[in-house]
């Protein structure tokens, strides 16, 4: 299966996980056409001062990879800063976060492996 880039299915997504800000999100396939072995596989375009709130996966694990810009991520109070060519893995029942801190737009494409919950922490 191929997905030209305008193909691709945009949304904008607000607070995320009970964070701040507005992130662009580009859905590249679906769970169905991923067959119900992963959950997410997006393309995610941050604005500045946008965040996803601390948040932690049952029964699937998270990744992502930096496209550009600069992402902070981590355990909450334990972060680390990311950038292009970076990639992280969080996995199942590891509490996490996604802020992008500077005046630049960051992106990164984001996977769920697995198709269990999320819950907001």
């Amino acid at each position: 299966m191929i997905r030209k880039e305008k193909e691709q299915v945009s949304s904008v997504r607000v607070d995320v996980c009970g964070g701040t800000g507005r992130a662009e999100v580009l859905e590249l396939f679906s769970e169905k056409e991923m067959h119900g072995r992963a959950r997410m596989f997006k393309r995610i375009i941050l604005e500045p001062g946008t965040s996803f709130g601390p948040h932690l996966h049952h029964d699937e694990i998270e990744l992502y990879y930096i496209l550009s810009g600069e992402v902070l991520t981590g355990e909450p109070g334990k972060g680390k800063i990311l950038h292009r060519g970076d990639v992280t893995c969080t996995r199942e029942e590891e509490a996490h976060f996604l802020r992008n801190e500077t005046a630049e737009t960051a992106e990164l494409i984001a996977i769920i492996l697995g198709v269990g919950t999320v819950e907001n922490i």
